[in-house]
């Protein structure tokens, strides 16, 4: 038996009664997709590869839009059209780069991390219960929540200080 799955065909120890949860930072697979294959994201494939049969609890899209430009506007109805819940947030100046110029970023790291914090640290989810649900392995939770952990700490040191 040497059959080959599709992308969208459940896999090993993938059955229907699974939930799944997606969390889609759409401007970094944007770009990802644009440098790595000169395309734009399938994000209705993308639900499809990530479900593989099983039941979708919640698809989250975190979007960045420039204050007062309405591009994004049919994107995220299309989005919307498609069942993710999406969070919209202002691009802002991050930092310089080495040239002098400033760098727009809408830095959404922490927004999706502080989703996976809930799960895991307020929820009481294990990371195993946690990687299930967010269509996640293990280690990707782990390291999730190590680096919104470091960030916090990193922010309230500059608060106090």
């Amino acid at each position: 038996m040497n059959e080959r799955l599709s992308a969208t065909d459940p896999g090993p120890g993938e059955h229907g009664d699974q939930r799944v949860a997606l969390f889609v930072d759409t401007q970094n697979l944007y770009y990802a997709a644009r440098d790595a294959a000169g395309r734009n994201l399938d994000y209705e494939l993308l639900l499809k590869i990530a479900t593989r049969g099983r039941r979708l609890h919640a698809a989250t899209a975190y979007v960045v839009e420039r204050e007062g430009e309405s591009t994004a506007y049919g994107f995220v109805t299309r989005l919307s059209a498609l069942g993710y819940r999406v969070r919209r947030r202002a691009v802002r100046i991050h930092r310089g780069d080495g040239e002098g110029r400033l760098v727009l970023e809408g830095d959404w790291d922490m927004g999706i991390a502080a989703d996976i914090v809930r799960a895991v640290g307020l929820q009481g989810r294990s990371f195993g219960e946690t990687a299930a649900r967010h269509a996640m392995s293990e280690g990707a939770v782990r390291v999730a929540l190590h680096r919104a952990l470091r960030r916090l700490s990193e922010l309230r040191a500059t608060m106090i200080e």
